[in-house]
């Protein structure tokens, strides 16, 4: 029994059957709002950096191609202040997109007869098809996409971490997901089903 199979074994309930489950796309991705993130993480981290070094500069600090290599000290209040401006410049350009990879690489989703269940790392999240919000289907032309289970966000899935109550604020969604148009009308018989008994 693979990894997988053993994992939902644990999660379902003795009486549940599973119906599917599949994983998001993998690697890096680009999503719809990284057209307006993608500038903005340019201008945000090149303004920090330009100040960063500026500051250091100022402050007395000299790269040589000899020995010694840095000259001067970094230890100035302005050139402290201005790390930690670089280094959320360093996130928003790069750093999102290895943790938006990270977070699909650890999610597995499942549609069982009751219920849809999102696995990620160690935590679990399920909705029963009593409680099915409205669906939003988001199609490909090669019949990849998402499902998302309620309102969706323009920044959604764009890298942000989330924490606290707002990890929870966020719908549930199979993102990137293939045959994503199956797997949506098997969501919408089994609430069917569900729902008439």
């Amino acid at each position: 029994m693979s990894s997988t199979e053993e994992r939902w074994r644990r999660e379902l309930n003795a009486d549940e059957k599973l119906l599917w489950s599949g994983t998001p796309i993998q690697g890096l991705r680009f999503h719809q709002s990284d057209f307006l993130l993608v500038p903005f993480s340019l201008m945000w981290g090149g303004f920090a950096f330009f100040w960063e070094a500026s500051v250091l500069y100022s402050s007395g600090v000299r790269v040589s191609v000899s020995p010694p290599y840095i000259t001067g000290t970094f230890f100035s209040f302005m050139a402290l202040w201005g790390i930690p401006f670089c280094l959320v410049g360093l996130y928003v350009i790069f750093g999102r997109f290895f943790f938006d990879a990270a977070a699909r690489a650890n999610t597995v989703y499942a549609v069982t007869d009751r219920r849809i269940i999102i696995v990620a790392r160690t935590s679990v999240r399920s909705l029963a098809f009593g409680t099915l919000p409205q669906l939003e289907l988001k199609e490909g032309s090669n019949g990849r996409g998402s499902i998302i289970f309620g309102e969706s966000s323009f920044f959604m899935g764009a890298g942000w971490p989330a924490w606290g109550n707002r990890r929870y604020s966020r719908p549930m969604t199979f993102d990137g997901i293939s045959k994503v148009r199956e797997v949506y009308t098997l969501i919408i018989d089994a609430a069917h089903k569900v729902s008439g008994r």
